[in-house]
């Protein structure tokens, strides 16, 4: 037997069971969670190589050094946006939580054991992150041979340098976020906890995500912007540890010392707060066991709400209660909305950053008007898809029989109410608000032609995403990992960054003119119908699925559908059998004179 394989002590397992169970938390399991963080760290190969700029043919000295300015800087910004990503990843295991104490409580464990357990996983984890992004840009290190020259002691000078320097600002980042979610831990009241971590990892979750793709941004910098570096990278981590790796390297420029002395020192002030919010959890884990309730969420009683005015069928109110309860009671449920929100919110600004640095940019005025046009599209899809995923995760597996005994009974209405929900409460919200607000921008005529079409391309994006959909809100098991992360995120900034701009667009200039609004309203109007009828094709009449299948791969519903019409032939098939097994048997005993 290795080493790996053999018992070291309580300490040294207690930090190996924490380290592999480190993604692990209430949507993915300890394999599907490495594999997730295991996509974000290989997606940040390919896409970081986007980063390094290729012109470098006969270009003079100073320019060289200009771009491998702009080159490193947006490098280390697009690493150090994953560094947090993957930190927010693993948020649920940052620190002890009463799950940990449940598990070991039939284990001879001290609470000082468990917390130096998890603080020794969790720096392990930082080094881990930190090594595997800092490495590759290391040794492949943007226009070094054309900088540092031909010899191979400054090249692994320079190699080391820049590991250094990131790798310690990878750390920064990944125990910022550690000293974050201790404070939030130690300063917020139990009741007030529960309800505020969601939004403080989804306003982390959009911090990142838009720094990672103002990564692209940097490199657009004009030489008049990298010479404000000192007064503007001020509070600017890349600037703090690019400065860190010049002084390594032998520049001793007062404004390079003063930036990397500010990198150290807020690398060790994130040591420190990160230490000092364990130390003090660890003085009173028994309030925190208490007070970290999962379900301390008060909600108002349904009588005669809203819900009996707009919907009659009693089974509907029922499933849409459901519905709404789990979204209000559910912590899980609403971190996968403000996710998706977030992830939406900031490709979108993204986007609007990315176009203010080319040469086309044509003001804020227009940005506002086209903001009009296609924000309200932007959050329906994110929105719709977000819900869509919410729906897939169940809360309570193990009581779907429930359901199961009564579908029968209710199939086609369940269904119904998942779709009334979604348009009353996604799709009609986010567009009678920007109808509000367009009719001061634009006037009630325009006002009102643009969400028209708005509300159509949103519908359409409903039939597409719900295509198939057979299946009750939260009582069906889940199987995550199943896409592929870079094509996720590839289709969202498809979506959200090329196709409803180009839709936006269409429709600011179609809304002022009268022939040209009658055709593009025709022409969504019948490719609504054309998807409506398709989704609703066999609509209530097969059975729900309750059990998700890790054999077909899913997509925008297609699998589901598949999955259905498989279904059918089946039930079609036996029935068949069933039939000739009579026709044979009435043959036999019964045949006709």
């Amino acid at each position: 037997m290795n080493w790996l394989g053999r018992t070291h002590g309580t300490q040294f397992e207690l930090a190996r069971h924490f380290f592999t169970s480190m993604f692990e938390n209430e949507m993915f399991s300890r394999e599907q969670g490495l594999r997730l963080a295991a996509g974000v760290i290989g997606l940040a190969i390919p896409a970081g190589m986007l980063l390094l700029d290729p012109r470098v043919v006969d270009a003079p000295p100073e320019e060289l050094r200009r771009i491998a300015v702009r080159d490193e800087l947006s490098l280390l910004t697009f690493l150090f946006a994953i560094t947090g990503v993957l930190a927010l990843l693993a948020w649920h295991s940052l620190f002890p939580s009463r799950a940990d104490y449940q598990a070991l409580a039939s284990l001879p464990v001290k609470p000082q054991q468990i917390f130096g357990a998890r603080l020794l996983s969790v720096a392990f984890m930082a080094m881990v992150v930190a090594i595997a992004l800092a490495l590759a840009p290391s040794i492949v290190s943007p226009h070094n041979y054309g900088i540092q020259g031909d010899s191979y002691s400054v090249l692994f000078a320079d190699m080391f340098a820049r590991a250094l320097s990131t790798s310690l600002g990878c750390l920064f980042f990944f125990f910022t976020v550690v000293a974050i979610q201790g404070l939030v831990i130690n300063l917020v009241p139990g009741a007030w906890r529960m309800r505020l971590t969601p939004y403080v990892q989804a306003s982390l979750l959009i911090f990142f995500l838009m720094a990672g793709l103002c990564s692209f941004i940097v490199q657009a910098w004009q030489q008049n912007i990298l010479q404000q570096l000192a007064g503007l990278g001020t509070w600017a981590p890349p600037v703090w540890f690019a400065s860190l790796h010049n002084l390594i390297m032998g520049n001793r420029q007062p404004v390079v010392a003063r930036m990397a002395i500010r990198g150290l020192v807020a690398v060790g002030l994130a040591f420190f707060v990160a230490g000092a919010t364990y130390l003090l959890a660890l003085r009173r884990y028994q309030e925190l066991l208490i007070e970290n309730q999962d379900n301390i969420v008060h909600t108002r009683s349904w009588k005669r709400n809203l819900l009996d005015l707009i919907f009659r069928d009693p089974r509907e109110q029922a499933v849409i209660g459901f519905i709404w309860k789990v979204f209000a009671r559910s912590r899980m449920h609403r971190l996968v909305l403000l996710a998706h929100f977030a992830a939406g919110l900031a490709i979108v600004v993204g986007t609007i950053l990315l176009a203010s640095t080319t040469n086309m940019w044509p003001g804020w005025r227009h940005i506002l008007h086209l903001a009009i046009f296609s924000l309200p599209m932007d959050i329906s899809f994110v929105m719709l898809t977000g819900v869509r995923f919410s729906f897939l995760l169940p809360v309570e597996l193990r009581a779907n029989w429930i359901f199961q005994l009564t579908e029968s009974q209710g199939r086609k209405q369940w269904l119904s109410a998942v779709e009334h929900f979604l348009v009353w409460f996604v799709i009609f919200p986010v567009h009678f608000l920007a109808f509000l607000v367009a009719v001061f921008v634009l006037g009630w005529h325009i006002a009102a032609c643009m969400v028209i079409l708005q509300v159509l391309v949103s519908g359409c994006g409903f039939e597409l995403l719900f295509n198939g959909w057979q299946r009750l809100p939260f009582a069906c098991s889940y199987l995550p990992g199943k896409s592929q992360l870079a094509s996720v995120i590839a289709w969202w900034v498809f979506v959200l960054g090329f196709l409803v701009p180009m839709l936006a667009k269409i429709i600011s200039l179609i809304s002022q003119m009268t022939v040209g609004y009658m055709v593009g309203l025709g022409i969504l109007l019948a490719l609504f119908q054309r998807l409506h009828n398709v989704r609703r094709d066999g609509w209530g009449e097969i059975g729900l699925v309750y059990e998700d299948r890790d054999d077909v791969a899913p997509d925008l519903g297609i699998g589901d559908a598949a999955y259905a019409i498989t279904r059918y032939r089946e039930s079609a098939r036996v029935q068949r059998s069933h039939d000739l097994f009579e026709q044979s048997m009435r043959n036999e005993y019964f045949p006709e004179p």
